[in-house]
């Protein structure tokens, strides 16, 4: 197949901040057809906006449209044609070392020769969009409540592992056995260079579906960055990863849904310890029953 020597870029921004709601992008991209992880965020000077990378004109101009009808005023939308090596790399001019919790400092791959913050351990990555670098609001909290948990835990298992931040963080924080997998053959591909270029083994983290998973022996500390329809469906797939005892950390739950998902998937084998809420994000500790 021919790669295509042209893409659209839709930009969608504001001086308004608040005014773009991330959950309702998401959800925009969902019913298109199109991945949400390929939302690139940037905010500067009181200016706010949102970009997507669509595959080809037609379905960019189709989004812009929809875009144009849904957002409110205020939000100015556009549309251009881009080169994929611009698409590939624009959004990392913006992205420079970024300190999540007290510990980690996630350093852009191709600033790895720039020094690491005194008191900070480093992770190097190097991804295909802005999902999974520790920008997002699910990647920090769920890496400030494993910081919380130091110590604890011997294993860990990450379900969804994208681009296999949370797995190194684990490694960085101490965790020997670390384990890992995710539905996107993609995903695991990136996730396995990230573990190669921070010194760790990749044998770890394999393609694999949450319904169809066997972990074996269950972990002590166990990670599910999912959207909150996977996290409610799969429940007890995923509760059945956690020792008896061990803590589990959920995130990907929109502020809309919370309360919901709090009902939802609360139950007399868990008992909720902490809940980190942000401006459109929540993550949730929860401790399983012994």
């Amino acid at each position: 197949m021919m790669k295509a020597s042209v893409v659209f870029q839709v930009i969608c921004e504001t001086d308004s901040p608040g005014l773009l709601n991330e959950g309702v992008f998401r959800l925009l991209l969902a019913t298109q057809g199109l991945d949400p992880c390929s939302l690139v965020k940037a905010e500067e000077k009181g200016r706010e906006a949102f970009s997507v990378y669509c595959p080809d004109r037609k379905t960019g101009q189709d989004l812009e449209r929809e875009f144009r009808h849904f957002l409110p005023r205020g939000v100015r939308v556009r549309g251009r044609s881009v080169r994929p090596r611009e698409w590939e790399t624009k959004w990392k001019e913006g992205w420079r070392p970024l300190r999540v919790g007290k510990r980690i400092v996630v350093i852009p791959l191709w600033q790895k020769d720039r020094r690491c913050p005194s008191g900070r351990v480093p992770i190097y990555l190097d991804t295909v969009n802005a999902f999974g670098t520790g920008q997002h609001e699910t990647t920090r909290f769920t890496i400030e409540l494993m910081e919380g948990l130091s110590g604890e835990a011997a294993s860990f298992l990450d379900i969804g592992t994208g681009s296999g931040i949370l797995m190194i963080a684990a490694s960085r924080l101490g965790i020997r056995k670390v384990r890992g997998f995710d539905v996107d053959r993609s995903a695991v591909s990136v996730a396995k260079e990230n573990l190669r270029t921070n010194g760790l083994a990749v044998n770890g983290v394999r393609v694999a579906d949450i319904g169809r998973y066997s972990s074996g022996e269950p972990f002590d500390l166990v990670a599910a960055n999912l959207v909150t329809p996977d996290l409610l469906e799969h429940r007890e797939k995923i509760l059945g990863c956690v020792k008896p005892g061990g803590s589990l950390i959920v995130s990907g739950i929109s502020r809309q849904k919370a309360g919901y998902f709090l009902r939802m998937f609360s139950g007399r084998d868990l008992v909720r310890q902490k809940v980190l809420r942000g401006k459109e994000w929540i993550a949730v500790l929860w401790r399983r029953k012994a």
